[in-house]
């Protein structure tokens, strides 16, 4: 990986060759200078060339070349991971941190600009590389994403204290399972939900959103006294059973998402917020709240009535009946909601506020008068009961002697 003040002194270390004539100045597979690589292409499928051999023609020999090149960047990181772990006497689950900080330089662009050539490519390339903790049967075992994607139905866990059971993995340097590990200190210290488990799973991290896209929920399972919340993923399907406050259609999503990259952030900007539709998600163990969040999500819950009426105006933006810069606003409104008593409080004063202040939004919208400046939607915000399931945010509430918790 380069740093930004050596860019300019390495560009002439970087490019792509044919026949040993360098065509592109860009690190291989890069648009700019990102890793310190250089690759050379021979023979009769090499890419073809611009008048000016100043770069490359779009063809499919084009494509296959970045997908050779992005081959050999996981087939590296692959090598790397199995050596940590069978040579270096590191656990896998050391092995597999260690391979999202391998992969960052590759997925994120640096402040000079660089970014992918071809991403799609290089998570194609990733995909068969063992670089994810599946546990089942009783045992923890390297694999890879093509290996969870073929797995109808996977379960990821939330919680503090599994959490803290994975940094002791990590140190052990032996492929012990959660499973096995609760079973040496105390039987059944925790249940794990049924196989698989992915194992290791973080907000952010490159792995945990390749391994659960095209995924959804289906089923929750939350727990006060274990602050724990263990999710069961599927593939979706053509009907699914949750819709993005963000929309549901590509061309919506960029609209709404480009607009909410340039209002002002409150505490939950960069959380997704899903809709679950009514009945479709079995959930077990929440009370009152509104939903819960996990893994850099929050998932509002069926059958409740802010819900419901999130997806009605999710359906008349996507069915063109409605400006998406109602969906703008809801997640504005939303967010603050559960991070402000004055929204709860003092409902139509705070949307005005919000909707003017943050979103800069015109307040004489037909839409906006339709949707959420309407009393229907005002009297839904002041009556719902806004707290989150959150495992990670246990806090303790009552008097000085702790009469109670809330998340």
């Amino acid at each position: 990986m380069i740093s930004d003040d050596d860019g300019e002194k390495l560009e002439p270390s970087v490019g792509i060759c044919v026949e040993g004539i360098r065509v592109d100045n860009s690190t291989p597979g890069f648009i700019g200078i990102s890793l310190l690589a250089i690759a050379n292409t021979t023979g009769k499928s090499s890419p073809r060339t611009n008048v000016a051999r100043s770069g490359f023609e779009i063809t499919s020999e084009h494509s296959r070349m970045l997908s050779a090149i992005y081959s050999v960047y996981c087939e590296h990181i692959g090598r790397e991971i199995e050596a940590m772990h069978r040579q270096r006497n590191y656990s896998p689950t050391w092995a597999v941190n260690e391979a999202n900080y391998l992969l960052t330089p590759l997925f994120r662009s640096n402040s000079r600009g660089a970014r992918l050539a071809a991403q799609h490519l290089l998570e194609n390339a990733l995909s068969s590389i063992n670089c994810m903790l599946l546990e089942r049967n009783g045992t923890r075992e390297l694999t890879s994403i093509t290996e969870i994607r073929n797995q109808p139905q996977v379960w990821t866990i939330d919680s503090s204290g599994v959490a803290s059971l994975e940094q002791l993995l990590r140190e052990i340097p032996k492929p012990l399972s959660l499973s096995a590990l609760s079973k040496l200190v105390e039987e059944n210290l925790i249940t794990l939900p049924p196989d698989p488990v992915l194992a290791g799973m973080r907000h952010g991290s490159i792995l945990t959103d390749l391994a659960l896209r095209n995924r959804e929920v289906e089923e929750i399972r939350a727990s006060e006294s274990d602050r724990r919340i263990d999710l069961r993923w599927r593939n979706q399907t053509t009907s699914p059973s949750w819709s993005s406050l963000r929309g549901n259609s590509p061309r919506t999503r960029r609209f709404v998402s480009s607009r909410l990259v340039n209002t002002r952030r409150t505490g939950f900007s960069n959380e997704e917020i899903f809709c679950a539709k009514p009945g479709s998600v079995n959930v077990t163990g929440v009370g009152a709240e509104v939903g819960v969040t996990s893994l850099g999500s929050i998932f509002l819950l069926p059958d409740r009535g802010i819900t419901n009426l999130l997806l009605r105006y999710i359906s008349d933006v996507e069915s063109s009946t409605c400006d998406p810069v109602v969906l703008v606003a809801l997640n504005l409104l939303v967010r603050e909601a559960f991070n402000s008593e004055a929204m709860r409080e003092r409902p139509q004063e705070r949307v005005f506020q919000i909707l003017s202040e943050q979103g800069r939004l015109d307040l004489e919208s037909a839409d906006l008068k339709r949707t959420i400046l309407s009393s229907e939607f005002i009297s839904e915000l002041e009556k719902t009961d806004w707290r989150l399931f959150n495992a990670k945010a246990w806090m303790r509430a009552g008097n000085s002697f702790g009469d109670g918790y809330y998340f």
